[in-house]
């Protein structure tokens, strides 16, 4: 969903739902249905596309806006916690990068020093490790 209005050029197209008919929570959540059926119909050598055809042949359920409106509100409740979890695990998949790197700079760069702590691995623990 845009944030604002974009001009787009070659190659894109916009949707815009009607609002009186369409719920904008329930037009995103079923574009974000819609997205592998056109993902299945792109074709593309340089970049993916979808054909203005293809775009306007994919169904959209329009129950009365009223329903369409519960609907929305119910999806994001449900979805409110797995989105939580998801942006959780993200963010501490990126800090174990950062601290990753930093103690890899740290042991090149011996601010820390590993010989002590390496004499005390199992013998053929660093081939394990760099099988990893």
């Amino acid at each position: 969903m845009a944030d604002r209005e974009y001009g787009i050029g070659r190659g894109l197209c916009a949707i815009l739902p009607d609002n009186e008919i369409l719920h904008t929570g329930i037009a995103q959540y079923q574009l974000e249905v819609l997205e592998r059926g056109l993902l299945l119909a792109s074709t593309g050598s340089t970049y993916d596309a979808v054909s203005i055809g293809d775009v306007a042949s994919q169904p959209v359920i329009l129950p009365p806006i009223d329903e369409q409106a519960a609907i929305a509100d119910h999806l994001d409740g449900v979805t409110a916690g797995i989105d939580a979890a998801v942006s959780l695990a993200r963010r501490q998949a990126e800090l174990m990068r950062e601290y990753r790197a930093r103690l890899i700079a740290d042991v090149v760069t011996g601010k820390i020093d590993v010989r002590e702590a390496a004499a005390g691995l199992p013998a053929g623990a660093d081939e394990q490790a760099g099988a990893l």
